[in-house]
C-alpha cells in the first residue's frame, strides 16, 4: 500500500544548508533548490529500505522568521486565505 506524504519546507535553511556543504566557496545564489525535486528525493531515499512506499502528495514550503499576527497564503490553485501561520508560505504544490 502507498502512504501519501507531505513535505514542509524551510527554504532559507535548506538553501544556506546546501550551499555550505555541497558549494563552499561558491556564490550561495549557484545552490538554489527545487523543492518539489526534493521532496521527491525525500520519497526515493524513504522507500530505499524496500519496507515503506512512499509518494509526495504535497509540498509547502515557507521561508522567513515567524510572525505573530495574521499572513495571507497563497495555495496551489492561486487563492488566498487567512491563517496563523508562524511564517508566510511561498509556494504549494499538492496531488
Amino acid at each position: 500500500m502507498t502512504v501519501r506524504m507531505a513535505v514542509v519546507i524551510d527554504y532559507q535553511n535548506v538553501h544556506l544548508t546546501a550551499a555550505q556543504l555541497f558549494l563552499p566557496g561558491r556564490p550561495i545564489e549557484e545552490s538554489l533548490i527545487d523543492p518539489f525535486r526534493f521532496a521527491k528525493q525525500l520519497a526515493k531515499a524513504r522507500n530505499s529500505d524496500g519496507l515503506h512506499e512512499v509518494e509526495v502528495s504535497r509540498v509547502e514550503v515557507f521561508r522567513g522568521f515567524p510572525q505573530s499576527k495574521l499572513t495571507t497564503q497563497m495555495d496551489i490553485a492561486g487563492t488566498t486565505h487567512k491563517s496563523r501561520s508562524g511564517s508566510t508560505v511561498i509556494m504549494a504544490w499538492s496531488q
